[in-house]
């Protein structure tokens, strides 16, 4: 507690983990005395009943409550007081279930919402910073869907992201986006029913939407064709949704009216080599790109190459036709019309995976990988390399900035964590 009430004005991101004000010495040390933290913009509390500790929080942006069963509903409720510029609420691994109540009563229990923690503490809140407020996390939670299109009924309200529960019904999904137009972002990986359907109705009510993630989606397919309708789309992961047929993302892409992707991961993708080629000539702003699994021909690389110059990073794992000489842009038979271009033209590159490609050797990698940015490199379970320390020095020299090289299976895939900023 002296050190909170010493650095508290110094303070911009403070997590408590099983934190409580507890009772004795420090509860009659503080006396009604609260913390004043003006600088701070990041408040997490796990675990933490912290609520009595603050008196303002002006310019906190960013509250993460991660509740455990026993906690007071006055946790939200009396933050919220303290808080004025909320932007993004993140309400993680909660019990937060409306029969709870019930239940507490019918075990006997007096006065169960001292257990409890109430949807109407999280309702009222939202109504409180609704000028303010532009991303909620509700995945981990499970309440009535009724409830959510009531929040999303609160006037003022113009939501930018929304987390939605996991549990909840699919028909609610765009009927709550009918009602918050405003959203730009989604994650509907979750979905397991009435999925093309659920997607293409929510495309209709969100024409303006900008990033749309649905990853080792099982159901997803025909809807490819209205995601591709999205004039403003600027992110897109698909990764995983193996159900895509080639078929659908052939219809998608002559049909294409999605012309500003910055990111898109089509991780083991089933899109032919023709359709992935159209789909990035259209998109040649891309700064992420994943076509792991696809069969990359020397034109579609060498476009990449030539034409994707602002890449930052690129994955292209288990690509089972990636060669030294589509690397170094020294194929053979290309026609007067391709401008051979080697992989290095792709100057503000920081992520290369190339794992799981035995066809490419050291004498390639040596020829291609050369980047002034490059800060990760992987190059795991490549069977045509030879990984000795000379290898790794000369590649070292080449990309002053490298940083992590990965070379076995049980290191961290590098650009996962890639940070996609628009």
């Amino acid at each position: 507690m002296e050190f909170l009430e010493k650095y508290s004005n110094q303070l911009v991101t403070l997590s408590f983990i099983d934190c409580a004000v507890g009772d004795g010495k420090l509860q009659s040390k503080l006396k009604g005395k609260k913390l004043r933290c003006d600088n701070l913009t990041t408040l997490h509390a796990i675990k933490s009943d912290i609520s009595s500790l603050f008196a303002s929080l002006p310019n906190v942006t960013e509250l993460k409550l991660n509740m455990s069963f026993g906690l007071s509903d006055d946790v939200i409720s009396e933050l919220a007081k303290c808080l004025f510029k909320l932007e993004r609420l993140l309400l993680r691994n909660s019990t937060l279930i409306e029969d709870v109540y019930r239940r507490l009563l019918f075990a006997g229990q007096e006065n169960p919402s001292i257990r409890a923690f109430p949807i109407s503490s999280i309702k009222l809140s939202i109504e409180k910073h609704r000028t303010t407020l532009r991303h909620v996390d509700f995945a981990f939670l499970r309440f009535l869907p009724q409830t959510l299109l009531g929040i999303s009924e609160i006037e003022g309200l113009r939501l930018r992201s929304l987390l939605f529960p996991h549990n909840l019904d699919s028909s609610y999904i765009y009927k709550f986006c009918e009602m918050q137009s405003s959203l730009i972002h989604l994650d509907l990986s979750f979905l397991r029913h009435d999925t093309d359907f659920t997607v293409c109705a929510v495309c209709n009510c969100l024409p303006n939407l900008q990033e749309l993630i649905i990853r080792k989606n099982p159901k997803i397919n025909r809807c490819l064709y209205k995601i591709f309708q999205l004039q403003n789309l600027v992110k897109l992961d698909v990764s995983g949704s193996i159900n895509i047929s080639e078929f659908s993302y052939q219809e998608a892409v002559a049909n294409l009216k999605t012309f500003k992707l910055k990111y898109l991961n089509l991780h083991f993708a089933k899109i032919s080599d023709d359709s992935l080629f159209n789909l990035l000539k259209c998109n040649q702003n891309i700064h992420y790109l994943d076509a792991s699994g696809i069969r990359v021909s020397d034109e579609t690389l060498n476009m990449i190459c030539q034409n994707l110059t602002y890449l930052e990073c690129l994955i292209l794992e288990s690509c089972p036709t990636i060669s030294d000489s589509r690397l170094t842009g020294e194929f053979e038979n290309y026609s007067d019309s391709i401008t051979p271009t080697p992989l290095s033209n792709l100057k503000y590159l920081k992520v290369l995976t190339l794992g799981s490609n035995s066809l490419i050797t050291n004498q390639g990698c040596i020829k291609a990988i050369r980047f002034r940015k490059l800060a990760d490199l992987s190059l795991i379970a490549c069977r045509g390399l030879i990984l000795n320390n000379d290898f790794e020095m000369e590649l070292k020299k080449q990309n002053p900035c490298l940083r992590n090289f990965t070379k076995v299976m049980e290191e961290k895939k590098i650009g996962e964590d890639f940070i996609f900023i628009f």
